[in-house]
């Protein structure tokens, strides 16, 4: 293509002293062809959900029906139909395509020379090309551990990989957890760990709230270590040693 046949028509429809281009239309040759133009953006990735992640392309451009491209893709948005800034129509859009986690994706951006759409056929569609590519995200896998205490008591939750957040009642977020005026019974707090990608990922632990028994009956009794043992009833004679048994627990034969 010669340069010299290619020219640009840019004007203002309200001439009032103040340049406003409200037309433009790109020409090649003396004839009416038009000439398409393609811009494709960075491209947004979204975290992994059930083992899909999606990619969003923003693109710009004029006179043309653009599709996205990727064999290795689950899903791809419909074809785009861009239209001229002198005529109106939209001069921009966005593809989105699904894939399998561990599928990275490479993804062309083309012009169509055949659109089946109501589009502009325009002279280049060759030239009207794009291409985006990358790695799949990935999903961490987040164990939280449940713990068991005794009413008036803390505990420190664990949990794996490090550097999350807990977050429920009763619970810091860094993953003490006070058991200070609870009723005994289970409760669930939540730990959440960040990648550096910005992606969320959490487990749900939890954490049985032990009370404390009566001891006054010739049984085994279990009793939390912050509880006095009333004097008993019975004579215990077993001849047996009390044993430690449990966490923080005392067990009386």
């Amino acid at each position: 293509m010669e340069s010299t046949n290619f020219y640009l028509a840019i004007w203002d429809q309200g001439a009032d002293g103040e340049l406003t281009v409200n037309n433009f239309k790109a020409r090649y040759g003396c004839g009416e062809p038009d000439l398409c133009s393609l811009s494709v953006g960075d491209p947004e990735v979204s975290c992994v959900v059930d083992g899909i992640y999606s990619v969003t392309v923003p693109i710009d451009g004029v006179n043309a029906q653009y599709s996205a491209i990727d064999l290795n893709a689950l899903t791809i948005s419909e074809d785009i139909c861009l239209g001229n800034i002198g005529e109106g129509g939209a001069i921009s859009g966005s593809f989105v395509l699904t894939y399998n986690e561990g599928t990275n994706y490479n993804i062309d951006i083309v012009a169509s020379g055949e659109p089946t759409l109501e589009c502009t056929d325009p002279f280049n569609p060759t030239q009207c090309t794009g291409n985006v590519q990358g790695t799949s995200p990935v999903t961490t896998v987040v164990t939280a551990g449940d713990e068991s205490v005794c009413i008036g008591n803390t505990v420190q939750l664990s949990a794996t990989p490090s550097g999350g957040t807990w977050s429920g009642d009763n619970v810091s977020a860094s993953g003490l957890f006070d058991a200070a005026g609870l009723t005994a019974g289970p409760y669930e707090v939540t730990y959440t760990f960040t990648d550096n990608t910005g992606c969320s990922f959490n487990d749900v632990a939890t954490v049985t709230v032990v009370s404390s028994p009566d001891a006054d009956e010739l049984e085994d009794v279990t009793a939390c270590d912050n509880y006095t043992l009333p004097s008993l009833s019975a004579v215990i004679n077993t001849g047996q040693e009390p044993e430690v048994q449990g966490h923080n627990c005392l067990l009386v034969m």
